[in-house]
């Protein structure tokens, strides 16, 4: 059952952030058009992607290798939530759950 709760909660996050992302990247390109010199959130959006991305190769990664997988995972939220600047912190807090989670089951 764990198996499936890590992997589905990495996965959820993961897709989270990407959506969050994808709307960031949108957003701040919407706001560049108009000539407000948002350079930063267009930064920012193309970081959260591929913390997304890296959050969800950690929750394919502990189908296989639980302590692997738990840490990248874990890594990618604490990335995600710091890099950029709390936009990242719904899929952070899910992606942190199913690192913890990977973790226990590993040391259990």
């Amino acid at each position: 059952m764990a198996r499936r709760l890590d992997t589905g909660l990495g996965t959820l996050g993961g897709l989270v952030g990407l959506v969050i992302g994808g709307l960031s990247f949108i957003i701040s390109g919407i706001v560049s058009l108009v000539r407000l010199h948002f350079q930063s959130a267009v930064v920012a959006s193309v970081i959260m992607v591929v913390i997304a991305l890296i959050s969800l190769f950690g929750a394919g990664l502990s189908r296989k290798d639980r302590l692997m997988g738990g840490v990248v995972m874990i890594i990618a939220a604490i990335l995600g939530f710091y890099m950029s600047a709390g936009f990242y912190l719904i899929s952070s807090i899910i992606v942190l759950l199913a690192g913890i989670i990977a973790l226990v089951e590993h040391f259990r």
